[in-house]
């Protein structure tokens, strides 16, 4: 038996080991170089081929609520004649048989490779969505952007504020404002080539705020 955490809870351990990061409104900042060293070890903990972790994808539906990392180095020993029955009554997921090949290779330290399918480019997904994937994964536990522009911000309305909450609160909507006048300006520029009725503006706008190549410009 091995150890079963959040795959958050590896993730937070990489973010800690990077040079410079700054924790700011309870998110965790660094610079894009910094962010750039959490993409080969995350494609590698996806594709299963970072030692010591074995990637669970979340099944929701069968008590796997999360996407998660078996932790193989924190094994746990039982007695089959004591627990085994109870550890399988309990089981509501199981590998494949290739998946358990490739956990057995992991566990077992071999310098070979078994060919699995591995959520990678090309095979159950286009390298688009792989990236978008771990992009995501990523900017869910840090922020790229200037921290000094946010801080700025943060300053700005602490004087004039009676607690933390207040300073947040008008914060989140200084940004708030700000990216909304980006958005206006993207819209300006489409407008100044076509000409745009107020439902296709407003389908413009939400289309360009859940586009993720363009997060950095209108949060940064």
């Amino acid at each position: 038996m091995a150890a079963v955490r959040p795959l958050s809870f590896v993730i937070n351990k990489l973010v800690e080991q990077l040079p410079t990061t700054a924790r700011f409104l309870n998110d965790i900042y660094c610079s894009d170089s910094n962010r750039n060293k959490l993409i080969d070890p995350l494609i590698k903990i996806f594709n299963n081929n970072q030692s010591g972790y074995f990637f669970l994808k979340a099944e929701p539906n069968r008590d796997l609520k999360h996407d998660s990392c078996a932790f193989l180095q924190l094994s746990i020993p039982i007695k089959t004649d004591l627990h085994y029955k109870t550890c399988l009554d309990a089981k509501c997921l199981e590998l494949t048989e290739a998946f358990r090949a490739k956990l057995g290779w992991l566990v077992g330290d071999l310098f070979s490779r078994v060919g699995t399918k591995d959520y990678a480019p090309g095979t159950s997904i286009d390298k688009k969505a792989f990236d978008d994937v771990v992009n995501s994964t990523i900017e869910s536990h840090v922020k790229n952007g200037s921290i000094k522009k946010k801080f700025a911000i943060f300053k700005k309305y602490a004087q004039t504020s009676a607690t933390f909450e207040e300073i947040a609160q008008r914060v989140e909507a200084e940004n708030e404002k700000i990216k909304m006048q980006r958005l206006l300006n993207l819209i300006s520029l489409v407008e100044s080539k076509v000409q745009l009725t107020p439902a296709q503006k407003q389908a413009l706008e939400a289309s360009l705020s859940a586009y993720k190549p363009l997060a950095t410009y209108l949060n940064g």
